[in-house]
């Protein structure tokens, strides 16, 4: 078999493998198995996952297929070859009734090789779903392969401030772009 020949059959073996399965939700509060989630005493709780890419979006499909190419060359060139990664950490703050009131999340943006990784990028945004909320404060920061997020929530009734919710995110890259 020629080069070229087992270059196109890998690409499409990879293809293949980019067809994902539909995400499962469980019927439990409909948090996604594998996520995390913080519960709190009046029964509210704060659901946390790491976004998975769509694959059927075009632009994310045509990234994967980026990605997966220059992993192929890679493997055919003895040097490591640099490549990127993103990411989004989210958690979401929902009431005893599962009424979501607020969300938070954290994006990065690393670089590996195989033998180092780097943040580049991060930010952090809020949304904001019940008028009883307040965001007190939101910021990020990068440090080698980590991004960290660190936001404060307020509610308040009549003015009245009342419970406060502190929560940190963090993304790490490993040298092999596994994102945790």
């Amino acid at each position: 078999m020629t080069r070229t020949k087992r270059i196109i059959s890998m690409l499409l073996c990879a293809v293949l493998l980019l067809v994902p399965f539909a995400p499962f939700v469980s019927a439990e509060n409909g948090v996604k198995p594998g996520a995390g989630v913080e519960y709190f005493e009046d029964g509210s709780y704060l659901v946390f996952d790491i976004l998975e890419e769509e694959a059927y979006t075009s632009a994310t499909f045509l990234q994967k297929l980026l990605n997966l190419l220059k992993k192929i060359f890679a493997f055919l060139r003895p040097e490591p070859a640099q490549q990127t990664v993103s990411k989004t950490k989210y958690a979401e703050y929902n009431d005893a009734n599962g009424k979501r009131l607020w969300s938070i999340s954290l994006s990065a943006d690393f670089t590996y090789n195989g033998k180092t990784s780097a943040c580049t990028n991060a930010r952090v945004t809020y949304k904001i779903y019940d008028s009883d909320w307040k965001n007190i404060s939101s910021s990020c920061s990068k440090s080698a392969a980590t991004a960290t997020g660190t936001f404060s929530m307020r509610q308040y009734k009549l003015g009245v401030p009342l419970k406060l919710i502190e929560k940190t995110l963090t993304l790490t890259c490993d040298a092999n772009g596994k994102v945790s």
